[in-house]
């Protein structure tokens, strides 16, 4: 199993970053990998909605879907999100809590590697934890720009958060 953390202070109150992460059809907006993003299930968003992604698969940057489903939603303050994406299964949990007058988002991911593949767990770790260093910078510019929906706000470089932890754990 591959593990990453990453945390990022956002200058908003929780209640408005928790809404603005929840929709995961806002990636669309603040990702520039997100080929596309749409909600396979109908209602409104609450454990077992659905969304779909699109977006570059390493090593060769072909396109690859990936199923999202909400396992739990906990406003304002923990989203867990299951994931698929070809043979990897894994989990996203975002963490949110005040911090001053902004926001400590922190996502926790961990993916279950196959077993053929458990040799290059830590690359996977390590892209893992690449991917949301530059999400999180990108949802913290985004959110602090106020949120436009327009196409007028596009992602700077993403440096890493300060914050920031990788783990490795390989299971038999």
């Amino acid at each position: 199993m591959a593990e990453f953390e990453s945390t990022i202070t956002v200058d908003r109150p929780v209640g408005e970053v928790f809404d603005l992460v929840r929709d995961l059809e806002n990636a669309r907006y603040f990702d520039p990998q997100c080929v596309s993003v749409h909600r396979t299930t109908s209602g409104t968003i609450g454990v077992g909605t659905s969304f779909e992604f699109r977006e570059p698969v390493p090593p060769f940057g072909r396109i690859g879907r990936t199923v999202c489903t909400y396992t739990a939603l906990e406003a304002p303050e923990r989203i867990v999100v299951e994931f698929c994406l070809g043979a990897f299964r894994g989990s996203e949990c975002y963490l949110l809590s005040p911090d001053g007058a902004g926001t400590r988002l922190t996502t926790r991911g961990t993916v279950r590697v196959p077993l053929l593949l458990r040799p290059l767990s830590f690359v996977v770790a390590s892209h893992g934890k690449r991917v949301w260093h530059a999400r999180l910078r990108w949802i913290k510019n985004w959110i602090e720009a106020g949120a436009p929906r327009d196409g007028s706000w596009q992602p700077r470089a993403a440096t890493p958060p300060k914050t920031t932890r990788t783990k490795l754990r390989i299971e038999q």
